[in-house]
């Protein structure tokens, strides 16, 4: 993924620190200190060329649904579909402090501090429950009271495979189908 994610460096010009616009890129380098972090665009795009990459584009489908709760996501779940998540690191609140930079037209962005992306893979009646590379976290529960505290950017998507609901629909009519002839023939 990080193949097809731009990670543009920052600069400095006339004692001012410049750097990209997450929402199209990944600014600095993912791999160390000095990469922060994207938004829902910018993956968007990366899933997209990875996925035409491996010549399964047309295969799936990447949706942006920035601005859902995470209640809201929860569909996608119920068919089958993990959604990358924003939250903060280890569900903190969302701090006060920013990191500022100037974008390429002088605009001021602030970045949320502690922002932090993980895989939304399941919920129960308390807990959402997500895939977290934090400190090698793995697949962890989360009360869900805690998540809607540390939502900095309310974003999610996901990248589901559209012909999975229509075979999941095509499976329950043949089980239903089987069902109604089996009652037929013990009568």
């Amino acid at each position: 993924m990080s193949a097809t994610c731009p990670t543009p460096p920052y600069w400095e010009q006339e004692g001012r620190l410049y750097g990209p616009d997450p929402m199209f890129v990944y600014p600095g380098d993912p791999h160390d200190h000095t990469g922060y972090g994207c938004y829902a665009p910018c993956i968007v795009q990366a899933l997209k060329s990875a996925l035409a990459h491996e010549g399964a584009a047309d295969r799936f489908e990447v949706l942006d649904v920035s601005g859902e709760t995470a209640a809201q996501l929860c569909r996608f779940i119920d068919e089958g579909m993990p959604v990358v998540f924003w939250a903060t690191l280890d569900f903190t609140p969302v701090p006060e402090e920013r990191d500022h930079w100037l974008l390429a037209d002088g605009t001021d962005f602030a970045w949320k501090c502690n922002e932090h992306c993980l895989l939304l893979v399941g919920y129960d009646d308390e807990n959402y429950w997500f895939n977290d590379p934090w400190h090698d976290h793995g697949v962890c529960a989360q009360p869900k009271e805690l998540v809607v505290g540390a939502l900095p950017r309310g974003t999610g998507l996901l990248c589901g495979d559209p012909a999975a609901e229509i075979r999941k629909a095509e499976h329950e009519n043949r089980e239903t189908e089987t069902e109604r002839q089996g009652l037929c023939s013990s009568v």
